[in-house]
């Protein structure tokens, strides 16, 4: 799924660091400079990226889980059933956890997406991103990266048992084996997105901001970020790319939720 829609993500991402005005320009704009390769620039980091980060990402909620189960049920071997708010709990420290181990490539791979006049690679963008700026310049804007994620991640994995509980009271109600699990994955994800995509927006800036030694400084920090670009642009460049986020996020969030969940079920099933 991340290799077939990194062209539209690439655009998107060129709409929230502001160097595009359309997604139509956005993909002129991309064609124009890069060629037709240009739309999966950063796509094999990506890849990388996506595959440890949901691995991390839902193998530690299930730990957090059982741990929470077991704390509620006071040592009991067997781990008690957990609330649905605690969903929103555990979701949120995973996002904390993958984002602490994963952040870095996250960083060169937005650099070398939204980068529309060179041609660097990973390691060429890893290395120039240390020398030029030190070692620290790889979390840069992690601050907002784990604000964000908390609500982001939380938002989602307590949002997708939410639904789940009330569609498969409506599945039981109808009598129908469906599976809703990629359904309800689709609408977790979408409240997520709108919920927390500003803060991605400046987050996004921030770990762009700065590659260029000629260009701006770096912001100070979050809040001098998001007062620059709202001084500079206006509150709506904080939502820039918010559609095309929407179309993205929930077919992915769908697919993600639906093979988890459905791979959950089948071993616990297994004898």
């Amino acid at each position: 799924y991340q290799r077939r829609v990194h062209g539209y993500d690439r655009v998107r991402l060129l709409l929230q660091l502001g160097q595009t005005s359309s997604v139509r320009q956005g993909f002129r704009d991309i064609y124009l400079r890069n060629g037709p390769l240009g739309y999966f620039r950063g796509n094999l980091v990506n890849c990388w990226r996506a595959l440890q980060t949901k691995g991390i990402l839902f193998g530690c909620n299930d730990s957090i889980k059982d741990i929470l189960g077991r704390f509620l049920k006071k040592g009991s071997v067997d781990a008690a059933p957990v609330p649905q708010s605690m969903s929103f709990l555990s979701g949120g420290l995973s996002g904390v956890i993958t984002q602490v181990f994963t952040y870095p490539i996250d960083l060169v791979r937005t650099r070398i997406a939204g980068d529309m006049h060179t041609h660097r690679r990973f390691l060429a963008t890893l290395s120039g991103t240390i020398t030029r700026e030190g070692w620290s310049a790889l979390y840069r804007g992690i601050t907002p990266t784990l604000v964000g994620v908390i609500f982001y991640e939380g938002t989602k994995f307590g949002t997708f048992d939410l639904y789940m509980h009330h569609l498969d009271a409506m599945k039981e109600r109808a009598g129908r084996p469906v599976n809703m699990a990629p359904i309800a994955g689709a609408l977790a994800g979408g409240t997520a997105i709108m919920i927390t995509h500003a803060n991605d927006t400046v987050r996004r800036r921030m770990q762009f901001r700065g590659m260029d030694a000629k260009a701006e400084a770096p912001y100070l920090h979050m809040l001098d970020a998001y007062r620059s670009i709202i001084h500079k642009e206006g509150w709506r460049a904080l939502y820039r790319g918010l559609d095309m986020a929407l179309l993205r996020v929930m077919p992915n969030a769908a697919i993600q939720f639906g093979i988890y969940h459905g791979l959950r079920r089948g071993f616990e099933m297994a004898p």
